[in-house]
């Protein structure tokens, strides 16, 4: 857009923050760029495609922002941890993908849900004990925790495949598998 002065008007600097609570928070700050005013009419079909993919992308990255479990106990506590404080999208993430998995963490999440916002909060402020760590061989690891809430005692299997390690929830249900 162009001023009587004969300049050029621009936008001030953008200032953008993801906020997610399903992510996690993530902020993409993009200061100092300075756009010309664009009449959105001149935008050609090519370019919209172009802003539309950009976005998507940014918010795809931040999604999956989770740091890389380096050994059992980090993806076990990881897991746990997202667990206690409700996000499951995190605990997903270090999840184990298989059907009976995914069922699983849903009853686990059900029953979060079907909790008290008290008992939730305590879950939440709850920490992880550690009880014991069982190396069952090079790729495959026992936690026994419990947290510090309810101080129930249970076991967590730990599987590294393809080089990532992650939680098989249906061990904590089922047992010895």
């Amino acid at each position: 857009m162009v001023l009587p002065s004969g300049k050029h008007e621009y936008f001030n600097p953008i200032f953008c923050k993801i906020l997610s609570h399903s992510c996690g928070i993530f902020a993409i700050e993009y200061q100092s760029i300075r756009l010309k005013a664009i009449n959105i009419k001149s935008l050609n079909l090519s370019t919209m495609r172009w802003l539309l993919f950009l976005c998507i992308s940014m918010l795809l990255f931040a999604c999956n922002n989770y740091p890389k479990a380096e050994n059992p106990l980090d993806a076990a506590r990881e897991f746990i941890d997202a667990c206690l404080k409700g996000d499951f999208d995190k605990a997903n993430y270090y999840m184990l993908q298989d059907k009976e998995n995914k069922a699983f963490l849903d009853k686990v999440k059900a029953n979060y849900k079907s909790k008290s916002s008290g008992e939730r909060q305590q879950y939440n402020d709850a920490n992880i004990v550690i009880l014991e760590e069982d190396t069952v061989n090079d790729s495959t690891e026992i936690i026994n925790y419990k947290n510090s809430y309810d101080n129930i005692a249970r076991k967590t299997r730990v599987i590294n495949k393809n080089g990532i390690w992650q939680v098989d929830l249906k061990y904590t249900f089922n047992g010895n598998l």
